[in-house]
Formats: structure tokens, sequence, C-alpha cells
């Protein structure tokens, strides 16, 4: 049992494009190139990861906006048939009403939807939205209440290595863990963000996990899961669980 590896959660990013434009994006997505990603690589690193880990509590399907993925019925349908797999969440904006197919797909597969807490101005079909999905039968959670923070620019904050372990520490986005297009597991979207940008500077080699060439992949993640702070916290004001 001690040598169990259990994920809390793994989030997948499968696109960067979003109907929305927000002004301060803790992932900076309207700074970067709207895509989808491949769905065989998605597949492929999941399945890699899985190799290595004995158990992956809960995955949350993300972007951008999830439902703008073409083929995500088919990362749903992946990750149901996997009896490492517990439960399937999908994160949307509820900026748009999903239709028939989709939601039938998200029943088949037990999904729970979380719909983010945009103000009516933001996303005016809000409430139809939620409403079609419990109409459905699905698991809805409404983030209505959810504050919103903004974590700051990209700018260099020069903290100390004692500021960066608090920083770190208390910051409840480390707890974000997402596997980006290439491959590589980031703690959050603001270090995914520095690895697939150039604003700001990549993370560290040792701060990220590359499934598709390390030789020992349950080894790395254990190492990666005790890093006490990383670099990146030296360009963002984090979200403090304080």
């Amino acid at each position: 049992m001690g040598n169990e590896l259990i994920l809390e959660h793994l989030g997948i990013l499968v696109t960067t494009s979003c109907n929305l434009n927000c002004r301060n994006c803790a992932d900076l997505i309207p700074r970067r190139a709207s895509h989808h990603y491949e769905l065989k690589h998605i597949i492929s690193d999941m399945s890699i990861v899985l190799e290595n880990v004995d158990y992956i509590k809960e995955i949350l399907v993300i972007g951008g906006e999830t439902l703008l993925y073409p083929r995500l019925p088919e990362i749903l349908d992946f990750c149901k048939s996997q009896e490492k797999i517990g439960k399937i969440i999908i994160t949307t904006n509820g900026a748009f009403v999903p239709d028939e197919k989709l939601l039938n797909r998200f029943r088949e597969n037990e999904v729970l939807i979380r719909v983010s807490g945009y103000p009516e101005y933001v996303t005016p079909d809000r409430k139809k939205v939620l409403q079609k999905y419990r109409d459905s039968s699905l698991e809805v959670e409404d983030l209505e209440t959810m504050q919103w923070y903004d974590i700051g620019d990209f700018k260099k904050r020069y903290r100390t290595e004692k500021q960066l372990k608090n920083v770190f520490c208390t910051c409840i986005m480390k707890n974000c863990v997402t596997l980006s297009q290439e491959g590589k597991i980031f703690f959050c979207s603001r270090q995914l963000a520095a690895a697939e940008t150039m604003f700001y500077p990549s993370p560290l080699v040792h701060e990220f996990v590359d499934v598709r060439t390390e030789n020992n992949l349950r080894e790395k993640l254990r190492e990666f899961y005790s890093l006490p702070y990383i670099t990146t916290c030296d360009y963002c004001d984090g979200i403090s669980c304080e």
C-alpha cells in the first residue's frame, strides 16, 4: 500500500479556443494561439500516465472553453473506459447551450458538469444552460458564488526563496495539475502558459514531468509532487488558501 501512487486530480487541456476574451485570464488564453489539441496525442499521453499510476481520483477536461473541442465525446469515452479513473469532470463557462447529442454523451459517461460563475452580462444564457443540464439528469456544480481572483500580470516579482515557498504552499492552484498538448504535466495553468508562450521564462526541467520521454515516470511523479516551489511562482500572485 505504501508504494501506491494515487493522483488526486489531473486536468487534460484539450483546446485553447474560447468564446470569451477575459482581460486578466489566469491561463493567458487571449494571448495564446487558438487551436485544438490532437486527440491521438491526448489519448497516448493519458495511456502512459495510467500505466504508471495506481489510480486518478478525478479527471478534469478543460480549455479554453471545453465544449468547443470537437472530439470531446471521444475523450470522455476513453476516460470512462479506464478502471483507474474515478470522476470525470468538465468545466464550461456556461456561455452557450449544448445540443442533445452532446448531453447524451455526458449522461452516458456520468460526467459532472462544472459551470463557471460569470455574471449575466458576460454569459446571458447561463441560467438557461444550467437548467438544460439539470433537465437532462446530469450532475451539475454551479460556481455562481465562487469569487474571482486576479493572480496578477506575468512580470517578475523578485521574491526570495522563502517567499516563493510561501506562495507555492498556500496556493490552491498547485492542486490544478494539468497535462499539456506536449505530454508535459504542470502544477497549474500559469506554469503551463509559461511553457507554451514567450511572455516569461519557461519552467525549469525538474519542475514538470514529460510523460513521453521520462524513463522512470512513477518516480519522477513522486519527485514532482515533493517540490517545495516552482520558479513560475515569481511571475504570479497565486490564490492563497490562507
